[in-house]
């Protein structure tokens, strides 16, 4: 659950203030490439 907790709490930070237009994949890891 912490793969996927990590970049939520990110983007709600004042850290993630310069983030537009993104697209951040949160899928703990479940992605097959």
């Amino acid at each position: 659950m912490e793969e996927v907790a990590a970049p939520y709490v990110f983007l709600a930070s004042p850290a993630a203030a310069c983030v537009t237009g993104s697209v951040l994949t949160v899928d703990g890891g479940c992605t097959a490439t």
